[in-house]
């Protein structure tokens, strides 16, 4: 058998090999650079350096220069434990420039093929612009663009964000008013465009974009939005009657920063948005109240981390849309047993839940209730969550009064459910409670519970 031609593999595979790399968890200490910072472009430098057949490897194959992940403009951090500020301008300056000079190298080499850039701008500094523009400059070639601007606000270049009709993939953050877009967004040539993610996008922007996306196209939307800088509020009722518009759309989240400013009821009283094919909804920090606007009969996960205290919205919603839901997670300040109860019954196909719990007033909020609800006493009765085969919990110490009585009504509920089910699994969290309650609640958890882990199962980054 003879050997294997690296250049006769395909280009995804070739991609996949030469630029791997495992990610590695940092330690917990005081803020440093990362090792591996800007560890791609090390990378395939290395590759390109190791030998002349990899070198003639690497300048022939444009696919390797056309995929990165960068971050430009850091000022300062600590230079090998010295705390010189100067010195650390000086030093992060230097990095600057040739970040810029590299990123000038990747473009060249890349040739003319579609381009998959990820490029975080920390501050605006005079490399990060040049660099910016440089990157706007090949928007003609980019297939997946991922653009965070995380320092304060910069002049977009004068080219604005349109003419990319490669464009598959395109997510931009810390996009507000300060930008001055408003005429300069358009997405009308990117007939390819699947995924659309705008983070900390200022409302009053989301009118011009819409006015130019081809929504039928769309699968998934993320929409993280801040009030108007002028009205400080979100007001349009647009922001809702639009998603009506993507009507093959799979995936949905929805933030509207500081919920307080958004009054669905005022703004909007029309009947509830028809998304048919919508699989994935996740609402975050928001209001429940804008579900009632919403009908999701093919849904299958849904995510709510609300900070209402109003549960018959969530109710009417589920009832409306009769979803098919396999995954629900649920986390909200404030709720009620009765009405927390009514919800779990609407949802009998739910196979995975998680539920986060941050209750303000432990005297009206039992969680020993929610057990009682869980446990099977006579499986040939109705049962709660017939389905269910994985439970994601956060339990906080002192939920009830009666520490015993709680942990009694847990362990009945946990072995219930084992019997009931040999498939069923339960991840918990007691880091908060006495180590003699751990010791006896432990035994029964099959893993940890974590934000990291309900994140990753709704794939939220």
């Amino acid at each position: 058998m003879g050997s294997l031609k690296f250049d006769s593999l395909p280009e995804d595979v070739l991609i996949q090999i030469l630029l791997y790399k495992p990610k590695i968890k940092q330690p917990k200490k005081e803020w440093r650079p990362k090792k591996e910072w800007n560890s791609e472009m090390r990378t395939l430098l290395s590759i390109s350096h190791t030998n002349r057949a990899l070198r003639r490897l690497a300048l022939s194959t444009p696919c390797l220069w056309a995929t990165l992940t960068i971050e430009i403009g850091l000022l300062m951090y600590y230079v090998n434990g010295d705390n010189d500020p100067e010195k650390a301008r000086r030093v992060m300056r230097a990095r600057n420039e040739g970040v810029l000079n590299l990123f000038r190298l990747w473009i060249e080499r890349s040739g003319e093929v579609p381009l998959n850039y990820e490029i975080d701008i920390r501050e605006n500094t005079p490399a990060a612009n040049d660099l910016i523009n440089l990157f706007f400059e090949q928007k003609y070639r980019w297939r997946s663009a991922k653009v965070s601007f995380s320092g304060r606000p910069q002049r977009i270049p004068s080219s604005g964000l349109k003419n990319m009709p490669y464009l598959q993939n395109l997510s931009i953050t810390g996009l507000n008013a300060n930008f001055q877009l408003e005429t300069d967004i358009d997405l009308s040539e990117s007939t390819q465009l699947r995924n659309l993610c705008l983070k900390w996008v200022n409302s009053s922007l989301w009118r011009t974009i819409m006015d130019t996306i081809h929504t039928q196209q769309l699968t998934e939307l993320e929409l993280v939005l801040t009030p108007d800088v002028h009205t400080r509020d979100i007001s349009d009722p647009y922001i809702l009657t639009s998603l009506g518009s993507f009507t093959n759309l799979k995936r949905l989240y929805i933030e509207l920063n500081r919920p307080g400013y958004f009054n669905s009821d005022e703004v909007w009283n029309g009947p509830p948005v028809l998304l048919p094919n919508l699989r994935v909804l996740i609402l975050y920090e928001d209001r429940e109240e804008i579900l009632e606007h919403l009908n999701t009969p093919s849904l299958v996960s849904l995510f709510l981390d609300i900070r209402g205290d109003e549960e018959h919205h969530i109710l009417n919603f589920i009832r409306r849309s009769s979803p098919p839901l396999e995954t629900m997670h649920i986390s909200m300040y404030r709720r009620e047993g009765d009405d927390f109860l009514r919800i779990l019954e609407e949802v009998p196909t739910v196979k995975t839940l998680s539920l986060a719990y941050d209750l303000l007033d432990r005297r009206t909020n039992k969680l020993h209730d929610f057990w009682s609800f869980l446990s099977i006493n006579d499986s040939s009765m109705d049962v709660l969550l017939p389905e269910l085969t994985e439970l994601y919990c956060h339990i906080v110490q002192y939920l009830s009064t009666d520490l015993i009585e709680e942990v009694i009504l847990f362990s009945e509920a946990l072995l219930s459910r084992r019997k009931y089910s040999k498939n069923f699994r339960f991840y918990g969290e007691f880091k908060d409670f006495h180590h003699c309650i751990k010791n006896v609640l432990c035994p029964m958890v099959d893993g940890p519970y974590g934000s990291s882990y309900v994140r990753k199962l709704f794939k939220i980054s």
